[in-house]
């Protein structure tokens, strides 16, 4: 499964349009984003990918500095072959475009389809990709996404395992996941392990989200991805937002007024209470601009699940 975790990238290219949901008409939104990594990256496309285009480079080649953390296969097996493009559309994503300037919240979209993934196979182990993400938008998105194209260069993250992996790796912790699926219920299991042999674990249930059409396959991976994230925030007293963690992460406690708006997202289950809901969400806190980044999540969570199929 195609995933990337905070990688910074170009968003060259945004197309604001709208299109069919039923009988009515839903704004949405195509994103372009560009970005070079390294060819490891495509092994979540594909683990054979690498080796088929890359090899190790002979003493007597003068290759390209490699890029960190990348394999010894550094070398392009194929130099002429131009760009290459992946068919399909690759639906169940979380898309979150972060700025690089730590001030500016992130914008977070769920239920996000991914398509016309394109790569080209570049020498020093490297990889420039291109990609689309289509997105559903509520008020005032528009907004806060020309204002990302705007800035150009961002920051995509995916998991909040990425920012937290290092700092756990820092003090001897490992963080993993079993799951398991059972009567269309997604059952993830976070492990928190020290190297001392002591290790904490709790368990969290979902039903397989079948939201935005997904197949079985797709709609039993979403739901795991939700899993991880409330499984680590369980095990490490987080969230995004930031609770009080004895500066881990940094950021202020959810107060009660947002923690009540999250619970009343997680109960919607019809577009027209997501609607009541969301304008008197907005005059209760002013506008869409002042809304906390956790309760901004669990309603575009809650559009994402109630919005009618295709």
């Amino acid at each position: 499964m195609f995933q990337l975790d905070q990688h910074d990238a170009v968003f060259p290219h945004l197309n604001l349009r709208k299109e069919k949901h039923g009988d009515d008409d839903a704004a949405a939104a195509d994103l372009k984003f560009t970005l070079t990594a390294q060819n490891t990256i495509l092994d979540t496309i594909d683990p054979n990918i690498v080796r088929a285009f890359w090899k190790k480079a002979e003493k007597s080649q003068q290759q390209s500095l490699p890029m960190e953390g990348s394999t010894d296969l550094v070398a392009l097996n194929l130099p002429l072959l131009g760009e290459q493009d992946i068919t399909g559309k690759f639906e169940g994503y979380e898309l979150n475009i972060g700025s690089l300037m730590d001030h500016i919240e992130p914008v977070f979209f769920a239920d996000a389809k991914v398509k016309k993934i394109t790569w080209k196979p570049l020498e020093g182990g490297s990889v420039a990709m291109g990609f689309t993400v289509s997105v559903l938008l509520d008020e005032n998105e528009d907004a806060e996404l020309i204002s990302a194209w705007r800035r150009g260069d961002v920051r995509l993250w995916e998991d909040i395992n990425a920012a937290i992996k290092p700092v756990l790796q820092g003090f001897g912790f490992a963080l993993s996941f079993r799951t398991k699926t059972r009567d269309q219920m997604v059952e993830v299991t976070g492990v928190l392990a020290h190297r001392g042999d002591h290790s904490e674990q709790t368990e969290i249930h979902l039903p397989a989200d079948t939201s935005g059409s997904k197949n079985g396959v797709q709609s039993v991976g979403s739901s795991v991805i939700y899993g991880k994230r409330y499984a680590a925030s369980a095990l490490l007293n987080l969230t995004t937002q930031g609770e009080d963690d004895d500066g881990l992460l940094g950021g202020q406690k959810l107060d009660d007024k947002a923690m009540n708006w999250i619970d009343v997202a997680n109960e919607l289950e019809h577009p027209d209470a997501y609607q009541t809901k969301r304008q008197e969400l907005l005059k209760d806190y002013g506008g869409a601009a002042n809304l906390p980044t956790e309760v901004r999540n669990a309603f575009n969570g809650a559009r994402a699940r109630v919005t009618p199929k295709d």
